[in-house]
C-alpha cells in the first residue's frame, strides 16, 4: 500500500515538471515569435508626431511622412485657377529616411511585450532645403492673371446717380505672396491659397467710398423747384438742375452764377410780357397790333437779379419748392405784373379789360367778353408833351377826390381835383371824371385835349372806380 502511494507521488511530480517545462517552452516560443513578428517594424503603441506608426516598417513610415504632392506645390489664385511649381524647379529636398531609421534602430525589440501596455512617443524634426531665389523668380514669372482692378465710379442716368461697383482684378504684390508661400513650404503645406496672404491689392475707390457722394448728388438731382406762371408751371429738377451747381468732394455746393443767370434769362424770355407788342381784336378796327410805349406799363417782367439770388438760395438748400413765384420788378410803387386770370401762353389781356379807341375817342369795358360799359372820352391833346401814348396799361391805383397837380415837359402846369381817380400808369395817367367838360368824344382831343389822362363823365368815372378791379388791363390805341 505504501509502495502504491509512492508510485503515484512520483507520477504527479513528473507531470508537474512536464507542465512547467512545457509552459516555459511556450513562453519562450511566444516571446521569440513576437520578437520575430516585430523584426523590421516599429513596436506596438509607437507614435511619431502624434501619428501611430505601430507595426509599420521604416520605409512605410517614411512614405506616410513624405510630401503629399510629389510633383510640387500648388497655389490657388483669386479666380480659382492653380499655379503649379515642381519641386525640382527650385531644388526642393528633404531627408527623413535616416531620422526614421534611427528611431527604429534605437528601439528595443526585446521589450515588445512591454510595448503592448504603454505608449512610446517621438517628436520628429526634419529640415527641408530649397533655393529661395529660384522660387522667388518662379513666382514672379508665374501667370497671376491679366485682369486689372477697376475703381468704383459714379454713373448718371435719367433717373439719377448710381454706383458702378469696383472690380477686383488680378493686381497683386509679389513681395507679399512670396514670403507667404515660403512660410507655407517651411510648414510643409503644399496646397496654398494666395488670397490668404492678402497679396491682392484692392481697387483704390470702392462703392463704400462713393456712397455718401452719390446720396448727396441724388438729393440735389431729385430736388424740384416748381415755378408758377399762373397758367402753367416750370419745374427745375434732374440734370437741368445739376447743370447749375457743382458738388465738391466735401459735399459743399457751389452754384454756377453764370448758368443760373442764363436759366433765369431763359425764363424771362419765355414768360415776360412787359414792353412787348400784342395782337388785339378791337371793337371797331378789328385785328390790330398794340405798340409799346414808355407810359404804358403792363405785363410780367422778371427781376432777373433778385430771381437769380432767390434761385441760388433754393439750390443751396436742396429742398423742393412748390409754386414758387419769380420775383418781378417793383419800382417801389408799381408791381410789373398783369392780371393773373388773363395770363395764357399767347395772351395776357384776356376777355376782361378796358378798351380805349383814341381815334374814335370811345371807351368800352368788357367783363368776361361782355360789354358792361360804353362811353365817349377825351384823351390827351396831340402835342409831344400831352399826347396819350398807345399801349397796354393797367389799373393799379384808385383814389377819391384826387388832386391832380403837375408840370409837363413843355412847362405846362395844372392843379385840379377829380372825384373818381383810377390810375393806369405810374407816370400820372389816369381815367377820371372831368366835370369841367360839357361834352366828350369827337375831335375835342385834337384842340382841347387833356394833359394825357382819359377824361370822362362823372357817372362813367364812378362806374370804373366801382367796378373795374386792380390789375385789369387798359388797352389804348389809335
Amino acid at each position: 500500500m505504501s509502495s502504491t502511494k509512492r508510485s503515484k507521488k512520483k507520477i504527479i511530480v513528473l507531470i508537474c515538471i512536464t507542465v512547467f517545462v512545457l509552459v516555459i517552452i511556450a513562453l519562450f516560443t511566444t516571446y521569440f515569435v513576437g520578437k520575430s513578428k516585430y523584426k523590421g517594424k516599429f513596436l506596438p503603441n509607437t507614435f511619431v508626431n502624434g501619428v501611430d506608426i505601430s507595426k509599420k516598417t521604416p520605409a512605410e513610415v517614411c512614405e506616410s511622412f513624405g510630401v503629399k504632392d510629389p510633383n510640387g506645390i500648388s497655389i490657388q489664385k483669386r479666380d480659382g485657377q492653380t499655379i503649379t511649381i515642381a519641386f525640382s524647379d527650385f531644388d526642393y529636398d528633404y531627408n527623413i529616411d535616416s531620422e526614421i531609421q534611427t528611431l527604429y534602430d534605437n528601439q528595443n525589440l526585446n521589450a515588445w511585450v512591454d510595448a503592448l501596455f504603454k505608449d512610446t512617443r517621438y517628436e520628429l524634426k526634419y529640415e527641408i532645403t530649397y533655393d529661395e531665389t529660384k522660387l522667388y523668380d518662379l513666382l514672379v514669372n508665374s501667370d497671376w492673371g491679366s485682369n486689372k482692378n477697376k475703381n468704383a465710379s459714379i454713373q448718371q442716368s435719367d433717373t439719377g446717380y448710381t454706383i458702378d461697383p469696383e472690380v477686383q482684378g488680378d493686381d497683386m504684390d509679389i513681395d507679399i505672396v512670396a514670403p507667404y508661400v515660403i512660410s507655407c513650404i517651411n510648414e510643409k503645406k503644399y496646397e496654398i491659397i494666395a488670397t490668404d496672404s492678402n497679396c491682392y491689392t484692392t481697387p483704390g475707390v470702392t462703392s463704400v467710398d462713393l456712397q455718401a457722394e452719390v446720396d448727396q448728388l441724388n438729393k440735389y438731382f431729385n430736388t424740384k423747384i416748381n415755378y408758377n406762371f399762373d397758367y402753367t408751371t416750370e419745374t427745375l429738377t434732374g440734370q437741368e438742375l445739376m447743370d447749375l451747381i457743382t458738388v465738391n468732394d466735401d459735399f459743399t455746393v457751389e452754384v454756377n452764377k453764370e448758368k443760373v443767370e442764363a436759366y433765369v434769362k431763359q425764363l424771362s424770355v419765355k414768360y415776360d410780357t412787359y414792353n412787348t407788342e400784342r395782337a388785339f381784336k378791337s371793337t371797331l378796327q378789328g385785328n390790330i397790333t398794340i405798340p409799346t410805349s414808355n407810359d404804358a406799363k403792363y405785363g410780367w417782367w422778371i427781376d432777373k437779379e433778385k430771381t437769380v439770388a432767390q434761385l441760388t438760395e433754393m439750390l443751396k438748400s436742396a429742398e423742393s419748392k412748390e409754386l414758387v413765384e419769380p420775383i418781378y420788378y417793383n419800382n417801389g410803387l408799381f408791381d410789373f405784373k398783369g392780371l393773373k386770370s388773363a395770363r395764357t401762353e399767347n395772351d395776357d389781356i384776356g376777355n376782361t379789360y378796358v378798351e380805349i379807341d383814341l381815334t374814335s375817342q370811345k371807351l368800352w369795358y368788357y367783363e368776361a367778353g361782355v360789354v358792361k360799359l360804353e362811353c365817349s372820352i377825351v384823351s390827351g391833346k396831340l402835342t409831344p408833351a400831352r399826347k396819350t401814348e398807345a399801349g397796354v396799361y393797367m389799373l393799379w391805383y384808385k383814389d377819391k377826390n384826387h388832386r391832380m397837380k403837375a408840370t409837363n415837359s413843355a412847362g405846362e402846369s395844372w392843379d385840379s381835383t377829380c372825384t373818381y381817380w383810377s390810375s393806369v400808369s405810374p407816370v400820372g395817367i389816369g381815367l377820371h371824371d372831368a366835370q369841367f367838360r360839357s361834352s366828350f368824344g369827337g375831335t375835342i382831343y385834337k384842340q382841347n385835349g387833356s394833359h394825357g389822362c382819359i377824361n370822362m363823365s362823372l357817372s362813367t368815372g364812378k362806374f370804373i372806380y366801382d367796378n373795374v378791379d386792380f390789375n385789369t388791363p387798359v388797352v389804348m390805341y389809335y
